[in-house]
């Protein structure tokens, strides 16, 4: 998967967490605290995660944002 990308988020590309549930941005916040400066509403909760897309940062986690695969149609 693609790595998240935190301008692309803002302009409405689509995302999923590591898992493939499809997750919304809400926010950047620049002024919080690193782990809550972005807001996502992930299935029907809202999380919050650091800039670069990690839940964590001493470990991988399953809501880890990714940027979603484009689907690409080709002619045979």
């Amino acid at each position: 998967m693609k790595p998240f990308d935190l301008e692309a988020a803002k302009r409405g590309e689509p995302i999923v967490t590591r898992e493939g549930t499809p997750a919304k941005f809400v926010a950047h916040v620049p002024e919080a605290s690193k782990p809550h400066r972005v807001v996502m509403l992930v299935g029907d909760e809202v999380l919050h995660f650091y800039e670069s897309g990690a839940m964590l940062t001493y470990e991988q986690h399953e809501d880890d944002l990714f940027m979603a695969p484009k689907k690409k149609i080709v002619w045979i």
